[in-house]
């Protein structure tokens, strides 16, 4: 089937591709009526049991007997004028198949890049999370490491009330952690 579809391709400009496409559809299926025809004829041990290619031979033989195509005029401006029809057609034929490649590979260029350009769930989230822990500020950091600190807003200690209970300052240092000082911390 590639060969006949090289050679409408090539041959046949005037048919478009839905046309080639069709035509070579057609040719298939007319191989395999031929085929199971012959299989028929054959008379095959085991029954067929299609009956596909006895329902297609009469209706093949139906537009056999349907009229042909108008005759051609035998007036030599007659025959130009078609000729030169039929190499427009022929032309605006190609000028389809290239405009609907050309929109095929544009529209799938389009939707790749669209896709890229959507943020992928992980990246969101470890966006939100780095937003999320420069503003609140993580319990364990010192100064100068971790999430990006902003030049704007410089963190603050939060004033501590002395009261009953355990202190929540360390001994060492002066950032808060959320243990009592009778636990040990691992620093």
């Amino acid at each position: 089937y590639n060969q006949l579809s090289q050679h409408l391709r090539g041959l046949h400009k005037v048919l478009n591709e839905a046309a080639q496409r069709d035509a070579l559809q057609a040719c298939k299926r007319r191989k395999i009526l031929e085929d199971l025809a012959s299989l028929r004829a054959s008379n095959p041990e085991e029954p067929m049991v299609s009956t596909l290619d006895l329902e297609e031979a009469q209706d093949f033989l139906d537009v056999a007997q349907a009229p042909a195509e108008e005759e051609e005029c035998g007036n030599p401006r007659c025959k130009e004028k078609v000729k030169k029809l039929q190499d427009q057609v022929a032309d605006l034929n190609q000028q389809i198949d290239t405009l609907t490649d050309s929109l095929k590979i544009v529209s799938r260029r389009y939707h790749l890049l669209r896709r890229r350009s959507l943020p992928t769930p992980s990246s969101q989230v470890t966006r939100v999370t780095r937003k999320l822990l420069s503003a609140l500020g993580s319990p364990g950091e010192k100064e100068g490491e971790g999430p990006e600190q902003s030049v704007a807003e410089p963190e603050e200690e939060p004033e501590e009330v002395e009261g009953p209970g355990p202190s929540k300052k360390a001994h060492s240092g002066t950032t808060a952690y959320p243990f009592p000082d009778h636990v040990p911390a691992l620093s």
